[in-house]
């Protein structure tokens, strides 16, 4: 049976060859027209393609050649016909395997071989994508496309060339390749019932060509590594709880790992294993039915791998399958924390009696595994260093800001978090004798930056803090020139004619600064045909922050036409921040986020404008600005 398609080419024909069928008989064609499945590259339409970049030399064929795993990802097949010559419709039917792709979606792209027809506003006959489901897994996929002149037209119209483009369809893979199953390959091929060209006079079966999907597991190019955060650890008094991250990076997807384990050796003269916590990070990739279990163990003693007074933490992730024995993609990747590891300080030193203790927490007996229980292959772990609390004798005095231990500088001559423009900040000057609290001595306090010199003083308390309070100046002209930068703070005391200072310095800066917005592409082109996909806007922003504390992070880019209508927008939540106490103070995290918004049918071509902002939350919410708007421009154009 011929689909309702066919039946409304058929109808089609007959209408425009009512009245010239004789007259418009084609003289016969040395070729037959071919009909292709094509690899386009990204470069075809990027917003439509996740896959990764194809083998260079397959752009243009038949084949599509991807390394490493791809599922989930989304590519393209252009389907093109070679000498053509006076189509005025066609049908494609293309067989596909079920087990390695799924259909997401079809349109004609811009140039397509009917452009013209369409254009002209001519009566466009497309019906929906149809399938049926074969023998062996397979479907077939099923589209077409002619159209009806105007009556009275005296220009009678077809396509006649090559190469042209009928269609592209976007599939998705559905396959995965690993270190067992290192290959998959795929074919698509043609229905001869279904795929037919017209003229006016006659229907062509043409030639058909098949497309070759082809994917490779290839050995990723990172290898998982493990490292513990903070990396430099200085707790301030001998029994607080000192916490320590074990982290891991540089994981890909295609390892298909599901287990970590490692071993966190101390030193248990400095100090005690107490508790711990599991991170979130593993459980993100337990979302199709699988689930993970974390054991940490620390009592170890005895052990004949410890040296000499150590014990160790001991510490696996598991990501169980589902009930059936499987894994579901997509497996870990990136970075994150596994483990929080709490510890109390039991060791403290005197100064200047005795000189700085500082031990390694080392990581041990790291191994990874893959959903097939092999080894995966490991980078070379990183441990932290860790200084035990200083017990200070004599006159001592601490300068610190009002941040929490240690990102307000605590400790000698330690640098403080940064602030904002027009910040308050608060200095702290802690004086002791013999580590006890001295009262009512009066501190001296300068803050210098440029040609700002704030001189202030205050007396001890009775827990031998003085405190001073001052806000970040922000004058009329050239404010960010003048104020933006390093300030340096010094506090002094004097106690029986002794004379002790300590320094503090701080960066002033914007709290998150967005460096630029641009977008991925300098032009796009505007659609306002019925029935076809919109175009997408690709924008990239870049940000940055030196701040040592995390903090919250809604980011916002919107955009205007060059009539400043505007024309969409999107928002991104995260956190920002070094996450631990960082030096150099001025050494920027960098980040990037990219941002898809939809061209509406209603921008108007021309130049139009992004914006990217950066708040603490929303401003529906009470959120405020972290930094001046930024923003670019790039080109809307007619198709």
């Amino acid at each position: 049976m011929k689909s309702k398609f066919l039946k409304t080419v058929t109808i089609t024909v007959l209408l425009l060859t009512s009245m010239l069928a004789v007259l418009n008989a084609l003289p016969a064609h040395a070729q037959t027209p071919t009909l292709q499945i094509i690899n386009p590259g990204p470069d075809g339409y990027p917003a439509k393609w996740t896959a990764s970049m194809p083998d260079a030399g397959t752009i243009g064929t038949e084949h599509f050649n991807f390394t490493g795993d791809q599922y989930d990802k989304t590519f393209f097949i252009n389907v093109t016909v070679v000498d053509a010559y006076d189509i005025i419709g066609w049908g494609i039917g293309i067989i596909y395997d079920t087990a390695v792709l799924e259909y997401v979606s079809a349109w004609r792209p811009a140039g397509h071989i009917f452009a013209y027809p369409e254009s002209q506003g001519w009566t466009m006959i497309v019906p929906s994508v149809s399938f049926e489901d074969l023998p062996g897994g397979l479907r077939l996929l099923k589209w077409g496309c002619t159209y009806v002149m105007p009556e009275g037209e005296y220009y009678s119209w077809n396509y006649t060339g090559t190469p042209g483009v009928l269609c592209q369809i976007q599939f998705r893979i559905k396959a995965s390749v690993n270190r067992m199953n290192p290959l998959v390959t795929s074919v698509f091929d043609w229905d001869p019932e279904w795929s037919k060209l017209y003229t006016s006079t006659e229907t062509i079966s043409p030639v058909l060509e098949k497309g070759y999907l082809k994917i490779q597991w290839a050995p990723p190019a990172k290898v998982p590594t493990f490292y513990l955060k903070p990396a430099i650890i200085k707790p301030e008094k001998k029994g607080d709880d000192v916490a320590v991250e074990v982290w891991v990076r540089d994981v890909e997807a295609g390892w298909s790992i599901i287990a970590f384990q490692v071993a966190v050796w101390f030193n248990t003269t400095c100090l005690q294993a107490t508790y711990y916590e599991t991170g979130t990070w593993l459980d993100g990739f337990a979302n199709g039915g699988e689930s993970v279990i974390y054991i940490a163990e620390n009592d170890f003693h005895g052990d004949p791998i410890l040296p000499y007074c150590y014990n160790k933490w001991f510490c696996g992730a598991v990501m169980l399958p589902t009930e059936t024995g499987e894994y579901v993609p997509p497996f870990p990747s990136g970075e994150g924390m596994l483990f929080r590891l709490h510890f109390t300080a039991v060791k403290e030193t005197l100064f200047p009696l005795e000189p700085e203790c500082w031990t390694t927490l080392q990581i041990r007996e790291e191994e990874v595994w893959d959903m097939f229980g092999m080894a995966v292959p490991i980078g070379v772990s990183e441990h932290a260093q860790y200084r035990c609390p200083i017990k200070m004798l004599g006159l001592q005095i601490d300068l610190y800001t009002q941040y929490t231990f240690p990102y307000g500088g605590q400790g000698p001559n330690n640098p403080s978090d940064m602030f904002a423009p027009q910040a308050e900040v608060v200095l702290n000057a802690r004086v002791l004798y013999n580590d006890y609290p001295v009262q009512m001595k009066l501190v001296a306090f300068e803050i210098r930056h440029g040609e700002f010199y704030i001189y202030r003083e205050a007396y001890t308390n009775e827990d031998g803090i003085a405190t001073v309070k001052f806000r970040i100046p922000w004058p009329c002209v050239n404010p960010v020139e003048r104020v933006f930068g390093k300030w340096c703070v010094i506090a002094t005391v004097e106690v029986a004619e002794q004379v002790k200072n300590d320094t503090l310095c701080f960066m002033v800066w914007w709290p998150v600064e967005i460096t630029s917005v641009y977008s991925k592409y300098s032009e796009y082109y505007q659609n306002k045909l019925i029935g076809q996909p919109q175009p997408n806007m690709e924008f990239t922003v870049e940000y940055r922050t030196l701040r040592m504390q995390p903090i919250p992070l809604t980011l916002t880019v919107t955009v205007y036409d060059e009539l400043g209508f505007f024309i969409g927008y999107a928002t991104f939540e995260t956190t920002v921040g070094w996450g631990d106490y960082h030096i150099p103070i001025d050494e920027f995290k960098t980040y990037s986020t990219d941002f898809t918004i939809p061209l509406p049918t209603n921008a108007v071509v021309g130049e139009a404008t992004v914006y990217a902002n950066a708040y603490n939350k929303l401003p529906w919410f009470g959120g405020v600005p972290y930094c001046p708007e930024a923003s670019n421009t790039f080109v809307i154009k007619k198709p």
